[in-house]
């Protein structure tokens, strides 16, 4: 409070405010991607991670330092003036929605400092000195990501321990985890660590000495390695779309160094790739289904009707077939099996967890095997549905990955039933309830929600991070959560703002690499080239991303966004190194 006094008296210095700032963006830069799941502070309605806190004490002194100079920092106009139409468009959108305005409103609000957020770095960043400190610390920040989650891939216990702090629970696909170190989940790390793999390449192009370029490399190596245990797909292809203009452009421009550099890193990429192939055979399944319930999908020919006597065990012949894209593997720590859960015929639950039947061999994709299942008739007579179900054994049930059980009626005598014979298999109906919802999961009917979205309110859109919201209402699948996006950056955008709100979001970006990309193309110095180029790199990487996810909610990575576009537009002084 006194420093505000100090402002509003007009004796507090706008040096030490400003260098207040610069050392708190600073640490913002560095611990960026270390967002706690606890909220800091939670009062009246606020709630307050560490990292937005760093970032609103930052912005803070950065706001008190420039009322102190009284005078606005300057910013490039064409950028600022599509920056500020984007951020009025959303706010009319927020406004415009049919539901939910006040999420709209706080997300815009989120938006608004990530745009104060480019501005302040822009101003600050104004000499070389500044600028390399935010950009070299940036990419540690994406090094220390990296490196816990090679820890946390190792399943090193004090790694694991301190990571569980950052999320809810580790990020699973089967029983492959998905590296997410500290960032939520794993996309989100993916996204992290691909804008920041470009800045710690151009570190290891111009460092001068050899013992830390080595050091770099690794470190770049390291950072690559996990960027690919995250299994994020987009984020392999956007890594190596960023890598691959790098070396265009440096081939265009005869930058011989950067062109081979940047080859390196694809190659390196490349070769971490296969390594995790042939280490982990399953990531291929990953890279070759749209999601994990295509691994696990099958159907089954079994007896339309039982009958039995109560207690007894029964042989019932059943015909399998693998409909998924996964082998079913009868070994290892997680093998397949058969088998059921014991309903009435109403669904109250009698056993949900049946005798496991393993499968007499390996079952290949679109292949099929016959079981002869044995079952635990119950004690009790009466009427009862067996919902036969595959399983991989500590991971998942099939029927929980939308895959429709086999069912069949069983009739549960309390002498001799009348008769004895075992039926042979019938095709079975789908339970209630099971219909598939694999294919309302997939990108194509994300996308097509969102399209439905913006035929419907095609000016303004549903209102900014609605679509998560409103997604359930217009897929037909009601209480699917808030968790659920479009995964696709401009379909969202569509949706969430509209035609409006898109070509703002467009105009925005045309006039951030248009202005990005001439100071590339005024540059000199050979070291100022290869981080001017990286910081392109990192940006493409996240709107080439953007095709496959969406990530805007995320305070890391708008934050770590905001300051690519920051030092991408910054211009310090010309005729120092960079």
């Amino acid at each position: 409070m006194s420093t505000i006094r100090r402002v509003v008296a007009g004796r507090a210095s706008p040096v030490w405010l400003e260098q207040a700032a610069m050392v708190t963006l600073t640490l913002l830069a560095a611990f960026f991607a270390f967002e706690e799941i606890g909220a800091l502070v939670y009062t009246g309605g606020l709630v307050l991670t560490n990292v937005e806190a760093v970032l609103y004490l930052g912005l803070g002194f950065w706001l008190l330092a420039c009322a102190a100079r009284g005078t606005l920092p300057r910013a490039p106009r064409s950028v600022a003036a599509a920056a500020l139409v984007w951020l009025v468009v959303m706010v009319l959108s927020a406004l415009a929605a049919p539901s939910h305005r006040l999420v709209a409103l706080r997300f815009v609000g989120r938006m608004a400092s990530g745009v104060l957020l480019v501005w302040a770095v822009y101003d600050l960043a104004r000499t070389a000195r500044r600028w390399q400190i935010l950009a070299r610390v940036l990419a540690l920040g994406g090094l220390a990501v990296g490196l816990l989650g090679l820890g946390e891939a190792a399943g090193v216990p004090a790694v694991v321990r301190f990571l569980a702090s950052f999320k809810f629970a580790p990020t699973y696909v089967g029983e492959l985890l998905r590296v997410s170190s500290t960032l939520s989940y794993a996309t989100i790390a993916s996204m992290v660590l691909e804008m920041t793999c470009p800045l710690l390449l151009a570190w290891v192009l111009t460092a001068r000495r050899r013992p830390v370029r080595l050091l770099l490399a690794c470190g770049l190596l390291a950072t690559l390695t996990a960027q690919l245990l995250t299994l994020t797909r987009g984020g392999v292809i956007a890594l190596w779309a960023a890598f691959g203009l790098m070396a265009a452009w440096a081939a265009w421009q005869r930058r011989r160094y950067v062109l081979l550099g940047a080859l390196a890193a694809a190659g390196a990429l490349l070769a971490v790739v296969v390594a995790v192939l042939v280490l982990i055979p399953a990531t291929r399944y990953r890279l070759a289904s749209e999601s994990v319930e295509a691994w696990y999908s099958a159907t089954y020919n079994t007896p339309a009707q039982l009958e039995a006597r109560a207690g007894e065990t029964v042989s019932v012949p059943l015909t399998l077939a693998n409909a998924g894209v996964r082998t079913w593997e009868t070994g290892g720590s997680n093998p397949y099996m058969l088998s059921y859960h014991l309903v009435r015929p109403d669904g109250a639950p009698v056993e949900l967890e049946g005798q496991r039947i393993p499968l007499p061999h390996d079952v290949l994709p679109g292949a099929t095997v016959e079981v002869l299942a044995p079952l635990a008739v119950p004690e009790s007579p009466g009427e009862y549905v067996i919902e036969w179900d595959m399983l991989q054994e500590d991971v998942t049930w099939f029927s929980d990955r939308d895959s429709p059980p086999g069912l069949t009626r069983l009739t549960v005598y309390e002498g001799l039933a009348p008769d004895t014979r075992q039926p042979s298999p019938a095709d079975s109906s789908p339970a209630p309830g099971y219909a598939s919802s694999v294919d309302a999961r997939s990108r194509f009917s994300l996308w097509r929600v969102g399209w439905s979205m913006f035929l419907e309110r095609s000016i303004l859109g549903v209102g900014p991070d609605n679509y998560r919201w409103l997604h359930g209402a217009y897929s037909g699948t009601p209480g699917k959560g808030t968790r659920v996006h479009a995964n696709n950056l401009y379909v969202e955008w569509l949706a969430d703002t509209g035609a409006l709100g898109f070509a703002a979001f467009l105009w925005l970006t045309w006039q951030l690499i248009r202005h990005a990309y001439g100071l590339l193309r005024g540059s000199r110095e050979p070291g100022w080239i290869a981080w001017r180029l990286a910081l392109l790199g990192g940006l493409a990487a996240w709107y080439i991303h953007g095709v496959f996810d969406c990530f805007y909610e995320f305070t890391p990575t708008y934050v770590a966004l905001a300051f690519l576009c920051g030092l991408a537009l910054a211009s310090p002084s010309a005729g120092q190194e960079g």
